[in-house]
């Protein structure tokens, strides 16, 4: 090869050379310029903005006229809590609850709603119900109303809360136990028919008060039939005596006449109750009747409740709080209950209040415990009593009794001190080990 062949080819090997060199160096830039580079690049990823609002309510549901507060709390795009300011408060239907520009939500009417929380372009949501106030009882006037047949008297019920204040947004339901005695309207106005007693009832949201209402009838004969008492209850396999009065169209005690005793279950097995010739009641199986006393065609009334018979052998015993503790918001207690295998439930009582309690099985290895919180935060103050039932496999039965005070001006954010487990003996059973 001749020295002019070797120059051109040297050359175009420069040439070659020169070109990839400006093609990679081109590539680069280009890529650093797009952001897949090295080189300087915009606002990092990393860089904490708000993604999210979430809030919570400290009030799972409110009542009608009850409030609770709504909180709300940032997030990031890395789930992370994120710091922002006041948010825009609103709710989705202020007929059913409001909310205050601090957060503060007021239940209005029953219903279900929305409440949401703005902030930055961001909107958080909460969606809750509000409830009917419960009804705690239920009150009749005049309470011993007396009219002769022919006449008609006007009976008006009352409907109450626990606090006592007075429920006027409520459907009350009137009902005669003996249509042959009295009747009555859908308004409570009530006709005497015949001669006797009759038992009118006024019931509403379940809670049922009772009234009876006498009908005199002819001199020397009976014009009135009562049972003593009217509400009694009576265990599975265990009697309660009951008495009857007979009286007069003048109120005078008469005596051997002949009184005819009945039973007619309401709830429950057909065995639930039955009543001897002399007014012995005996609690076949749990349910609720009423039992009948006739003398010379009047009717006295009296209901019977059949509750579970109680086992000795099932012990139901507490941690602390001691009984007469004083409370804030929320009672915490520790639940034993032998022997082993026991379902334990309890129900906070007080008159007609009932609280459910939720209890939870923590386990221990001489006896097995539950733990539970009581929200007192809806009960005025005064004397309670949780009540505590322990059922085993048979079906046997333990109560328990735990007296507590309510008082506000105690327990340090709303809330009683966490109860010390103490140590709970087993009690003795024959046959069955703890």
């Amino acid at each position: 090869m001749n020295s002019h062949a070797v120059n051109m080819i040297s050359r175009l090997l420069r040439d070659q050379a020169s070109f990839a060199l400006r093609f990679t160096l081109a590539s680069w830039w280009l890529l650093a310029g797009c952001g897949g580079g090295g080189g300087a690049a915009g606002p990092s990823s990393t860089t904490p903005e708000l993604s999210a609002i979430n809030i919570s309510l400290s009030r799972p549901a409110l009542y009608v006229g009850q409030q609770a507060t709504a909180a709300a709390q940032g997030r990031d795009q890395f789930k992370n809590e994120f710091s922002i300011g006041v948010p825009a408060w609103s709710t989705a239907a202020a007929a059913i609850a409001t909310v205050s520009t601090s957060g503060v939500v007021t239940g209005v009417s029953p219903g279900q709603t929305t409440v949401f929380a703005s902030f930055g372009g961001k909107q958080g949501q909460y969606e809750f119900k509000v409830l009917p106030v419960p009804v705690a009882s239920v009150v009749i006037s005049p309470s011993a109303p007396s009219l002769t047949a022919g006449a008609t008297r006007q009976l008006t019920a009352t409907v109450l809360t626990d606090s006592g204040r007075v429920l006027t947004d409520r459907i009350v339901f009137w009902a005669s136990l003996d249509p042959t005695k009295a009747s009555v309207s859908s308004s409570g106005l009530v006709t005497a028919l015949s001669p006797g007693t009759v038992t009118i009832t006024a019931t509403c949201d379940g809670i049922v008060a009772p009234v009876v209402v006498t009908i005199p009838g002819a001199a020397g004969s009976v014009s009135t039939v009562t049972i003593t008492p009217a509400i009694a209850s009576v265990q599975v396999g265990s009697t309660t005596p009951l008495t009857v009065i007979l009286r007069d169209v003048a109120g005078n005690i008469l005596t051997g006449r002949t009184v005819t005793w009945t039973a007619s279950v309401v709830t429950g097995a057909s065995n639930a109750v039955s009543v001897s010739s002399t007014g012995i009641v005996t609690g076949g199986s749990v349910g609720v009747a009423t039992i009948e006393a006739l003398s010379e065609g009047q009717r006295g009334t009296a209901v019977i409740t059949v509750t579970p018979a109680v086992d000795p052998g099932i012990v139901v015993t507490f941690a602390e709080p001691t009984p007469d503790a004083t409370v804030g918001d929320t009672l915490d207690i520790v639940v034993g209950a032998t022997p082993h295998g026991t379902i334990v439930s309890a129900i906070a009582e007080a008159g007609s209040l009932q609280i459910p309690l939720e209890l939870i099985y923590i386990g221990m290895s001489a006896q097995p415990l539950w733990v539970g919180h009581l929200n007192v935060a809806d009960l005025k103050n005064g004397p309670y009593v949780l009540t505590v039932t322990a059922t085993d496999a048979s079906g046997a039965r333990g109560i328990g009794t735990l007296p507590f005070v309510r008082d506000v001006k105690f327990g340090k954010a709303g809330s009683s001190p966490a109860p010390k487990q103490k140590t709970l003996i087993p009690a003795k059973r024959p046959g069955i080990k703890p």
